[in-house]
């Protein structure tokens, strides 16, 4: 029950959860400490020590997701702007030589700028019914560089994450503990 307690206090203190299995292999780490001869700077000090784990992992975590999204942001977040412009750049052209290549592709009446969103629904689906190799090769560059935008994009949040480990392992990002502050919540403080 001490162990629940100590966690659910751990826990509304950083402001994440603390599972009591966390808290006791910790404690189980350090033969010389028993679980209940921990005092109130012990928990703070696991705390800091916790804070700043979970500011590492958000750090990583952030940028490799944002790079994922958007390639390239991730690398900026990071402070590698060089990477993240080519990793932008790259991703908009292969995306933009996607979609005009596949547009490239298709029948002259699909590429018609006057049929109405309707109109061309029905002319592609009429295509697709009665002469599908007209529009199949238009089809498979739209989902060839989809896919190859997908890779670009899984590419460069493993890049953006080795990058992001990177300045971690060399000081070059450090964190501070955010333990018991005071403040109104939303990041707000007073």
């Amino acid at each position: 029950m001490k162990r629940v307690l100590t966690a659910a206090v751990l826990s509304l203190a950083l402001g994440f959860s603390v599972g009591a299995d966390s808290l006791e292999s910790w404690v189980q780490a350090r033969e010389d400490v028993k679980m209940s001869d921990l005092t109130v700077g012990d928990y703070k000090a696991l705390a800091e020590a916790w804070s700043v784990e979970r500011q590492e992992k958000m750090y990583v975590y952030g940028a490799a997701v944002s790079s994922f999204l958007i390639p390239g942001t991730g690398q900026f977040k990071v402070g590698d702007p060089l990477g993240g412009t080519v990793s932008l750049v790259g991703q908009l052209a292969l995306v933009g030589a996607t979609m005009y290549g596949s547009w490239a592709l298709l029948p002259g009446d699909l590429q018609s700028t006057s049929l109405s969103h309707e109109a061309r629904r029905t002319l592609m689906k009429n295509y697709w019914q009665t002469d599908p190799a007209k529009v199949a090769p238009a089809a498979g560059v739209m989902a060839g560089g989809m896919a190859l935008a997908l890779l670009h994009s899984v590419w460069s949040s493993k890049d953006a994450k080795t990058k992001a480990q990177a300045n971690l392992d060399s000081d070059k990002v450090t964190f501070e503990p955010t333990v018991f502050e005071r403040g109104l919540g939303f990041r707000m403080r007073m």
